[in-house]
């Protein structure tokens, strides 16, 4: 017979286990189940109470000890044992203990058996099984808590700082047989987001800029074709193509008067990203 079994019959276990400080409650004998009980109280009920219109007695409401009573029925509410909603629950809870945590769930079992063999259950609010109850219903908790699947680690964030050779500027790219215009913006994330690079992605039309929006592969892509074509070579493209420059996006002018021509960029803006004439 397994150990539940002996917890949903009540029967006797002597093994100490870890709980028994938790709940401390002396052996006490207990009154045997076949005892009698004394009604102490008159013969007549109305020997005890006094006569609305007459004065009290003042033999009122004392034992008629000539004509005691005995009520021979047995105790109905089994002393020294739990009632019968929280011996359910006690072995509801000792049954998921011992699902969660074996080794504990063994010992708890081993104590209420044991504490049912000695008839040391206490009703109640205030006794030993309500505080008992609670003990278990705290031990379940934080065994809940630690054998509880790890929540999956949220899928990463795109690794923008994966792309930190696509600077800041105008592109030019062939996809799909086309050509498409793009101006790279990058800033660095504050707050929770310290340390983070963001690249906004803008299509140009015409004179506009419209957001290159949707889930990550779709901006990916447009970096990738970025790379595949080679950022200075994506650079020219964008100046050759609009006859802008590819940094500040101003019109460029002839070799002669800009002799950063040849690099898409004007005369204010070469200097600047470090080319030399």
């Amino acid at each position: 017979m397994s150990i539940l079994d002996q917890i949903k019959n009540w029967n006797a276990d002597e093994t100490r286990s870890d709980f028994d400080d938790d709940v401390k409650t002396p052996y006490r004998s207990r009154v045997p189940r076949e005892s009698i009980r004394i009604v102490k109280g008159a013969t007549d009920l109305r020997d005890a109470m006094p006569a609305r219109s007459e004065t009290p007695s003042p033999f009122a409401g004392m034992t008629n000890y000539a004509n005691q009573k005995q009520d021979t029925r047995p105790f109905l509410d089994e002393m020294g044992q739990p009632s019968e909603a929280q011996r359910a629950l006690i072995i509801k809870l000792v049954t998921e203990l011992l699902t969660v945590n074996p080794a504990k769930g063994e010992q708890a079992a081993a104590y209420t058996l044991k504490m049912t063999q000695n008839a040391a259950w206490e009703r109640g609010r205030k006794g030993n099984t309500s505080r008992w109850i609670d003990r278990l219903l705290t031990v379940l908790k934080t065994e809940r808590a630690n054998t509880t699947a790890p929540v999956a680690a949220a899928p990463a964030k795109p690794a923008f700082d994966a792309y930190d050779d696509i600077t800041d500027g105008n592109y030019a790219v062939e996809r799909a047989g086309k050509t498409h215009f793009y101006r790279i913006t990058r800033s660095e994330g504050k707050g929770q987001y310290a340390g983070r690079t963001f690249i906004n992605i803008q299509e140009r039309a015409s004179d506009a800029l419209f957001p290159v929006r949707g889930a990550w592969p779709v901006r990916k892509s447009v970096l990738d074709s970025i790379r595949t074509t080679g950022v200075e070579s994506a650079h020219l493209m964008y100046a050759d193509r609009m006859g802008m420059c590819w940094h500040c996006n101003r019109p460029l002018t002839d070799d002669t008067g800009n002799p950063y021509r040849k690099f898409g960029v004007g005369p204010i803006c070469g200097p600047k990203l470090g080319y030399i004439a």
